[in-house]
């Protein structure tokens, strides 16, 4: 499992494999990167 950890907009965004969690929201990304939820 591998843990991404990227910064937006000042902001912690979290990457899990496919949980993207940005300013306290959940989006769930299907082996997709985005950079806004």
């Amino acid at each position: 499992m591998r843990r991404l950890y990227k910064k937006v907009s000042g902001f912690g965004c979290q990457v899990s494999g496919v949980r993207f969690r940005v300013s306290g929201f959940r989006c769930q990304v299907s082996g997709v990167r985005k950079p806004r939820c």
